[in-house]
């Protein structure tokens, strides 16, 4: 049965993750062949028999046609989608991609014309040049892993017992009109509202990934102060309520603090939601479990221009600076 694009509401950038699945099923030696069918009835169409490969291959090929008929720059935040959309800005027919009652001869070309495209972007991505750019993309770990670590030995020096409490949340999703810049100033806004809104905050860390259902979700761990008297999932559903505030329906919530089953997440603290100055072993392992996910997540990477924060840390806010960019950003927000 020969694989037929589907029908989808995608954006773009949102195809281009397809990029990286086709760069993942690579090796040096890899062969990607594509073929011509003839459909008798429908014409010929494009086929691809190496293993794994079809589905994303078209896929990202669709993906690259419509992203150059929106734009005619190159921008992506992932070195890999960059090198793809290099190599195959000069496919000849291009516009032709995906179709499936192409010409005999149009066919055969076209085919021709992505082979010899896929040689050079298998070539260029095992170089030594690409594999530099993806450990620069992955050196941000390390960087994340020593600035983190600093920064929780530095409050648990400050304070004899810290509290963990682990919410998500999110934005709707890429098919709505919600642009990176919506989702970095609702994280800050929102850091605001949650301290104004339990009071013990005293820190918090997040990262910011691209969930399965294209959404641009925030993971935060917030610190707060031993003293506070609310249990974990009622500080959970607080903080949860803080987001509300923000985006209302253009956005969810989980309150982890609750320890909900099947969910995609590697934050769920357990044992580490309370931890001690002298407790050396847990301090680690939850510093082990927050910054295993430090890096950069590259679905999110892919799919947008520029290169965005993906995991920060802070202390709280002060009450003034809190209340003029409550203010401000809400006035800029209508």
């Amino acid at each position: 049965m020969p694989f037929m694009l589907q029908e989808e509401i995608m954006v773009p950038h949102q195809g281009l993750i397809n990029v990286l699945s086709v760069a993942n099923k690579l090796h040096p030696n890899s062969r990607v062949e594509v073929t011509v069918d003839d459909t008798r009835d429908r014409g010929y169409h494009l086929r691809c028999y190496s293993f794994m490969m079809e589905e994303v291959l078209f896929k990202a090929l669709v993906a690259t046609r419509d992203y150059f008929e929106d734009t005619k720059y190159i921008e992506s935040a992932h070195p890999t989608v960059v090198l793809w959309l290099s190599t195959m800005r000069s496919l000849p027919n291009l516009k032709h991609v995906g179709k499936d009652d192409l010409e005999d001869g149009l066919a055969r070309r076209l085919a021709n014309a992505i082979n010899k495209r896929l040689a050079d972007f298998i070539k260029a991505y095992f170089s030594k040049e690409h594999t530099k750019s993806l450990n620069n993309v992955k050196s941000v770990i390390t960087r994340n892993i020593s600035s983190t670590r600093k920064y929780l030995r530095g409050l648990f020096v400050k304070y004899d017992r810290l509290r963990f409490v682990r919410v998500d949340v999110w934005h709707n999703g890429l098919n709505t009109d919600t642009a990176i810049e919506d989702v970095i100033r609702d994280r800050g806004l929102y850091i605001n509202v949650a301290s104004l809104d339990v009071s013990t905050v005293l820190g918090f860390m997040w990262r910011l990934d691209l969930t399965r259902e294209f959404q641009y979700r925030h993971q935060f761990v917030f610190v707060v102060a031993e003293s506070e008297e609310l249990a974990d999932v009622e500080l959970g559903e607080r903080l949860c309520g803080a987001w509300k505030k923000i985006v209302g329906d253009k956005g969810g919530y989980a309150n982890l603090a609750s320890r909900p089953r099947d969910l995609d997440n590697g934050w769920l603290l357990g044992d580490y939601r309370s931890i001690g100055h002298d407790e050396i072993a847990k301090q680690t392992a939850l510093i082990t479990m927050i910054l295993k996910d430090a890096g950069s997540d590259e679905n999110l990477l892919a799919v947008l221009p520029q290169r965005p924060h993906i995991f920060g840390r802070g202390k709280r806010p002060s009450l003034t600076r809190i209340l003029t960019e409550v203010i401000r950003q809400g006035m800029a927000k209508n």
